[in-house]
């Protein structure tokens, strides 16, 4: 069984060479999918991002905060699929009623063309508290990081 820390070191692996993932919310009982620009933190527990409070994906995540978020690193990879590795987080979101500076500081550092709409007045910050990462490489290999 591959252990904890290697599954930990490919999550960020992927997720060092990745500025964007797809969000997956629940829209009229149906998955609304988006992009998003996000952050991990640390200890890989919690992802952040910011959108405006007039967004599907706002509203969405008010009437039932579970999501998942897929990222991958295909684009590395165009034509070798069998060395693409995709990860779904999944997790329940909440909105942020402050965004704490050093979190806005990482996101501002890896998404510096977001600056002036993460600091605009409709902008809000999301936290998803991640419970799991499925994390699929070699095409079918499938791992499990549950918290």
């Amino acid at each position: 069984m591959i252990k904890e820390k290697n599954i930990k070191k490919a999550i960020i692996d992927v997720y060092k060479d990745v500025r964007f993932g797809v969000l997956a919310t629940i829209w009229l009982k149906s998955p609304y999918t988006c992009l998003i620009g996000f952050i991990l933190s640390d200890d890989l527990k919690k992802l952040f991002f910011i959108t405006s409070d007039k967004t599907r994906k706002f509203s969405n995540i008010e009437h039932n905060n579970l999501v998942s978020v897929l990222i991958d690193n295909r684009h590395m990879f165009p034509e070798k699929t069998y060395l693409i590795t995709a990860i779904t987080i999944m997790g329940k979101a909440e909105v942020l009623k402050k965004i704490p500076p050093k979190i806005f500081d990482s996101y501002k550092n890896k998404h510096p063309e977001l600056t002036d709409f993460a600091a605009s007045e409709n902008s809000r910050m999301i936290k998803v508290n991640i419970s799991k990462y499925i994390l699929v490489n070699k095409f079918q290999e499938v791992l499990e990081l549950t918290f």
